[in-house]
C-alpha cells in the first residue's frame, strides 16, 4: 500500500496527471472544433475519425513524457537531471494549472457559442435530414413492398379477322386494369406505361424489369359481329411461368361478366389474401359500350380530345346513368381545348353526375380536383384527389395533380407524392418532367438531371437548362437552351440567361428573333431589357397594355408585379395585388402558401402606402414560411424564387440589415444570385442599398458572372440566333452537373 502511495506522489510530483487532466481538455476542444470545421471544407467523417484516433494514441506518449521530463526555463530536461529541491517542479506545476484554466474557460466558450449560436442551425440541419430521411424511408418501404404484390396489364392483341378492333381489345385490357387497380393492395400499372411497351418487342422478363412487376396479365381479343373470343393468361414475370390461362367466347351482352370473370380468377391465382373480393364491372348496353371503348381509345392518346368528348356524350345519351361514361368525359373535357370558364363548368358538371351515379369513382373525383387546381381552390381540390386516391390507390394521375397542388405551398411533399406516381406509371414522361422539376426544387440537381435525361427534346433540354441555372451554373445553362434552339427552334429562357450574364446586346438579337416567329405580346426578357435601358415607363406600359388586352385570372398579378418595378404606383400596386390575392368572403388578403411569393410584393405595396403594421404582419408570416421551407430542404421556389433571397427581401423590408446578408451569402453560396440587377434597382431593397456590404456582395456577385460570361467567351459560346444554327458540332452534354 505505502509503494501505490509512494508512486501516486511521485506521479502528482512530476505533473503527470496534470499533463493527463490538460491533454485532455485540448483534446476535447479540437474534435469540437474539427467537427465543425471539417465538414464546411468537404472533408468526410472518416477524416474526423483520423483526428480522434491520433489524439488517442498521442495520451500514453504524453503521459509518458511528463514522467521522463521536467520543463526548466533552459527548456525540457530529464527528470533525473533537475534538482527536486529547486523551485522549478512548483513553477511547473503552477504553469500547468494556468494553461489548464486558460484552455478550461475556452472550452466553456466554445461550448456557450456550440449551445446558443451552433445549436440552432444544427437543429435545422437535423430536422432537414430528418424529413428527407422519413420521406425516403416510406418510399424506400413501399418500393421493396410492391413488386411481389404488382401486376402489368398489357394490351390485349387485336385478332379480328380486319384488325380493326384494337380500339376494343385496348379498351377491354383497360377495364380490367382499371378494374384491378381498386385493389388497395395491388399496385397496378397504369396504362399508359403498360401500353407503351406495345411495340418494343420486350420478352416477359424484360417487361418486368423495366416496369418492376411481379405479375403480368395479357390476352388477345377476336370480335366478329356480335360475338367475342377473349383469352387471358396470368404470368409469373420474372421466371416467365404461365399460371393461369383461359378463353371466353360470349355475345357483346356479356363482356362485362366476362371481364368479372377475369379479375376473379387473376385475383384467387394471385393467391393473396389481403387483396379482398374481386372487383365488378359497371355494366351497359353493347352498343354504348363499344362507343364508351373508342372515347377511351381517343383520350388515352390525346389523339382527339373532342372526338373523345362527343363520343362519351353518344353512350350518355344512350344510357344516362353509365358513371364510367360520365367520369371519363370529366377527364376529356379537362383536356379539351375549350374556353377555361367552359371547360370548367361542363368537366364539373360530368364529374358531379358520375359521383351521383358512383360516389366512389376515382376518375370523376380526380377531374373534379383537377378543375379546383385550375380555379384555384387547392383545399378543395387536395380533398377531392385524396379521396381519389383512397378509391383507388393505383391513380397516378391522381397522385402527379395532388403533387403539382402542392408544389409552391410544400415542394417536399410535391416530390413525394409525384414519386408515388412514378411507382405506378414509370414510363409516364409527364411523371419525369414532375420528378425532375420536384427535385430540382429541393436542390438534388443530379437526381432531376436523371429524370430530366428521359423526356424527349426540347423539354429535355429545357429541363437541364432550368436545373443548371437553379445551381448556378449559368454557362452550362445557357449551352443546354442552345440545343433546345437547334432541335426544335425553341427559344426558351435564352434571353433572360443573357441578361442574367450582363449580355444585353445579345440578349436583344435574340429578343427580336423571337418576336419574328412569335410576333405578339412581349416577353419578360424584353421588359426587362426596355427597363435596363433606363426606360421604366416604356417597360410598364408593355406589360401593362399586355396584361390589360389579355384579360384573365394573372392580369392583375401582372398589373401590381409591373407597378411595383417599373412604375413606382403602390397605391396602383396594392389594389391590383389585392383583387388577385382576395378570396371570396375576406376582406383582407391573408397570406396564403400557395401564392406566398407575391405576398411579399403586397406587403412592400401595404408598406409604401402607410399600412406598416399590416404589412408586418405579412413579412413575419411569410418569413416563418420560408423558414419552414429551408427546414425541409426546399432552395428553390417557383417561377426561379430563390428562397434565400426571397428570405432576404424580407429582412430588406424589415430594416435588417444583417440578416439580409447572411440570407444574400447563402443564396450566392447555392448559385441563387443570378438577378444582380433586381437587388441594385427594385425597391424591396431600397432600406439596405446604400449599406457598403451590401454593394460590396453584388460587386462580387457581378463578377462571378463575369467569369462565366468569360468562359463563354473563350469557348465562343456567346452566339447569335444564326450562329447557333450553323454550329456544325455541338457535342456539349447537359446532364452532367
Amino acid at each position: 500500500m505505502a509503494g501505490l502511495s509512494g508512486f501516486i506522489r511521485e506521479l502528482r510530483r512530476r505533473n503527470v496527471f496534470r499533463v493527463g487532466v490538460a491533454y485532455a481538455v485540448v483534446s476535447w476542444l479540437i474534435i469540437q472544433v474539427v467537427e465543425t470545421l471539417f465538414p464546411v471544407f468537404g472533408l468526410s467523417d472518416a477524416a474526423i475519425r483520423v483526428v480522434v484516433i491520433m489524439l488517442v494514441i498521442g495520451f500514453i506518449p504524453a503521459l509518458i513524457s511528463a514522467w521522463a521530463f521536467e520543463l526548466t526555463p533552459e527548456g525540457l530536461k530529464r527528470d533525473h537531471e533537475v534538482d527536486q529541491a529547486s523551485p522549478v517542479s512548483r513553477q511547473t506545476a503552477k504553469r500547468l494549472d494556468r494553461a489548464i484554466m486558460v484552455v478550461l474557460v475556452v472550452a466553456l466558450g466554445y461550448f456557450a457559442f456550440d449551445k446558443f449560436v451552433l445549436d440552432p442551425a444544427r437543429d435545422a440541419q437535423e430536422l432537414v435530414s430528418a424529413t428527407e430521411e422519413a420521406v425516403e424511408q416510406a418510399l424506400a418501404e413501399a418500393e421493396s413492398a410492391l413488386p411481389e404484390r404488382s401486376i402489368a396489364v398489357l394490351p390485349f392483341v387485336d385478332l379480328s379477322p380486319d384488325s380493326d378492333q384494337a380500339y376494343f381489345s385496348d379498351g377491354i385490357s383497360e377495364e380490367l386494369l382499371n378494374l384491378l387497380a381498386r385493389l388497395k393492395e395491388l399496385r397496378v400499372i397504369s396504362r399508359s406505361s403498360a401500353f407503351a411497351l406495345r411495340d418494343d418487342g420486350l420478352s416477359i422478363p424484360e417487361v418486368a424489369e423495366k416496369l418492376n412487376v411481379a405479375y403480368v396479365l395479357e390476352g388477345s381479343v377476336r370480335k366478329a359481329g356480335e360475338r367475342v373470343r377473349i383469352t387471358a393468361q396470368l404470368i409469373e414475370a420474372r421466371s416467365d411461368t404461365h399460371l393461369w390461362s383461359d378463353t371466353y367466347d360470349r355475345t357483346l351482352d356479356d363482356i362485362f361478366a366476362v371481364q368479372d370473370e377475369i379479375s376473379a380468377q387473376v385475383v384467387r391465382e394471385l393467391k393473396i389474401r389481403l387483396l379482398g373480393p374481386a372487383p365488378g364491372s359497371s355494366a351497359t348496353v353493347s352498343g354504348a359500350h363499344e362507343l364508351y371503348l373508342q372515347g377511351l381509345s381517343q383520350l388515352a392518346n390525346r389523339d382527339d380530345v373532342q372526338q373523345a368528348v362527343e363520343l362519351f356524350e353518344q353512350v350518355i345519351a344512350i344510357d344516362p346513368d353509365y358513371a364510367p361514361a360520365h367520369a371519363s368525359l370529366a377527364l376529356a373535357l379537362v383536356w379539351s381545348d375549350l374556353a377555361a370558364t367552359v371547360r370548367h363548368s361542363r368537366a364539373e358538371a360530368a364529374a358531379s353526375r358520375a359521383l351521383a351515379l358512383d360516389p366512389g369513382d376515382s376518375d370523376a373525383l380526380t377531374a373534379m380536383g383537377r378543375v379546383r387546381i385550375e380555379q384555384e381552390r387547392n383545399e378543395e381540390a387536395r380533398e377531392a384527389l385524396e379521396q381519389a386516391i383512397t378509391n383507388n390507390p393505383n391513380n397516378a394521375m391522381a397522385y402527379r395533380w395532388l403533387g403539382t397542388s402542392y408544389a409552391d405551398a410544400d415542394p417536399a411533399r410535391y416530390r413525394a407524392l409525384v414519386r408515388k406516381a412514378y411507382l405506378v406509371d414509370p414510363l409516364d414522361p409527364s411523371i419525369h418532367f414532375h420528378l425532375s422539376r420536384a427535385a430540382s426544387f429541393l436542390g438534388r440537381y443530379d437526381e432531376a438531371l436523371a429524370a430530366a435525361r428521359k423526356l424527349q427534346p426540347p423539354q429535355r433540354d429545357l429541363m437541364a437548362g432550368n436545373i443548371h441555372h437553379g445551381s448556378g451554373h449559368l454557362d452550362k445553362a445557357l449551352k443546354s437552351y442552345y440545343r433546345a434552339y437547334r432541335t426544335e427552334g425553341n427559344f426558351g429562357p435564352l434571353p433572360r440567361e443573357l441578361i442574367a450574364l450582363h449580355e444585353y446586346e445579345l440578349a436583344e438579337a435574340w429578343v427580336l428573333e423571337g418576336k419574328k416567329v412569335a410576333p405578339g405580346s412581349p416577353t419578360i426578357a424584353e421588359v426587362t431589357l426596355t427597363f435596363l435601358r433606363d426606360e421604366p415607363e416604356q417597360a410598364f406600359r408593355l406589360w401593362s397594355d399586355a396584361a390589360e388586352r389579355r384579360q384573365d385570372e394573372n392580369t392583375d398579378l401582372d398589373l401590381g408585379w409591373a407597378h411595383i418595378r417599373f412604375s413606382g404606383d403602390f397605391e396602383a400596386a396594392r389594389k391590383a395585388l389585392e383583387r388577385f390575392l382576395l378570396k371570396p368572403g375576406e376582406a383582407v388578403p391573408r397570406f396564403d402558401p400557395d401564392n406566398w411569393m407575391w405576398v411579399i410584393d403586397y406587403a412592400l405595396a401595404l408598406q409604401r402606402t402607410g399600412a406598416s403594421e399590416r404589412a408586418q404582419e405579412l413579412i413575419d408570416e411569410t418569413m416563418a414560411f420560408i423558414e419552414s421551407q429551408l427546414a425541409a430542404g426546399v432552395v428553390w421556389g417557383p417561377l426561379g424564387f430563390n428562397l434565400q433571397v426571397s428570405l432576404s427581401a424580407l429582412h430588406a423590408m424589415s430594416g435588417n440589415t444583417q440578416q439580409v446578408m447572411a440570407a444574400l451569402r447563402r443564396a450566392s453560396s447555392q448559385g441563387g444570385l443570378t438577378c444582380t440587377f433586381c437587388l441594385r434597382r427594385f425597391p424591396h431593397f431600397d432600406n439596405v442599398r446604400d449599406d457598403p456590404d451590401f454593394a460590396k456582395l453584388v460587386t462580387e456577385q457581378e463578377a462571378k458572372l463575369s467569369d462565366q460570361r468569360q468562359r463563354l467567351a473563350d469557348e465562343g459560346m456567346l452566339l447569335t440566333p444564326e450562329q447557333v444554327l450553323q454550329l456544325e458540332e455541338f457535342s456539349f452534354d447537359p446532364f452532367v452537373n
